[in-house]
């Protein structure tokens, strides 16, 4: 009778398992007839995405990707790919992959408000990065780009003013050394014009010592060099329109012209002096009043 008994639970409680499962089934997202993808979502625990930003950070916030490898490439098809590193306000990833999945871009959101602050993006094997762009002060304006030439740091731009049409210093830099800093800045030397819509200020670097060579002004905001300062705190004129190009390489170029000039100069000047001091000079007499050695005393 007990062995009945135990019997007949056993089927009882198999009979509500399979019930409750069957339940189950029935009441999961993917079932429910008119369910939102928010509640699947919701369901699924996937995060919540919450921006925390202020208004005008959201504003300046755009798909920064897409254009880029229009400029770039050409193409603009990429396809976005979210990794969440937590359930509530996350910090993410976000990738965009090409059609031919390699990597074209990442993103990341590194203060947890919901949005993005650097960018990285990739050459076509998807595997180097050629420019980075940062938003420091979480704004949503990016303050430094980086951009990348055969694994080595080829410039930095740097925004001041918060717009991004314009770099206030620019750092150029010869396989990874730093070479030429431009930058708009006000200028001590000029009174007519402190300030100019174009770079005004120069540094010039010597690439094997890596130390500060000269430091050039422009007085007129004409694009060109009018004083240029040593490291000594010499003072001189430059009257070279200034480029990208125009690096330590070319200053030296000129500053050896300068030299040899100088020197061949200096060479003459001597030369002449010596030539008319000897012309200046009278020959030496004996007091018999002969000259040179037949002038002695047999």
């Amino acid at each position: 009778m007990k062995k009945q008994q135990l019997f007949m639970v056993l089927i009882a409680l198999t009979l509500l398992g399979a019930s409750c499962s069957k339940k189950k089934k029935k009441t999961t997202p993917a079932n429910t007839p008119g369910q939102t993808q928010a509640d699947k979502n919701k369901a699924c625990n996937c995060p919540k995405f919450t921006v925390c930003a202020t208004k005008q950070r959201v504003k300046n916030i755009r798909d920064r990707c897409t254009p880029w490898q229009k400029s770039h490439f050409g193409t603009t098809e990429v396809h976005r790919k979210d990794i969440y590193l937590g359930t509530f306000n996350p910090q993410y990833i976000r990738k965009y992959l090409r059609n031919d999945g390699t990597l074209a871009c990442r993103e990341t959101d590194l203060n947890g408000d919901g949005l993005p602050d650097i960018f990285y993006f990739f050459d076509k094997s998807g595997l180097n990065i050629l420019e980075i762009q940062q938003d420091f002060d979480y704004d949503g304006i990016i303050d430094l780009a980086r951009i990348f030439q055969g694994g080595l740091i080829k410039k930095e731009l740097y925004n001041t003013d918060g717009n991004e049409n314009t770099w206030e210093v620019v750092k150029i830099f010869v396989n990874g050394t730093l070479s030429q800093i431009s930058a708009s800045v006000l200028n001590p030397f000029s009174k007519d014009h402190p300030s100019c819509p174009s770079y005004n200020y120069w540094e010039y670097f010597d690439i094997g010592t890596r130390q500060l060579r000269t430091v050039s002004y422009d007085n007129d905001c004409d694009g060109k060099p009018d004083i240029v300062m040593s490291a000594k705190g010499t003072t001189g004129h430059l009257p070279l329109r200034h480029e990208e190009l125009l690096t330590y390489k070319k200053m030296s170029e000129q500053n050896a012209k300068e030299k040899v000039e100088s020197h061949g100069k200096k060479s003459r000047k001597t030369k002449s002096r010596s030539g008319k001091s000897q012309s200046s000079k009278k020959p030496s007499s004996s007091k018999n009043g002969k000259s040179g050695i037949n002038g002695k005393n047999k």
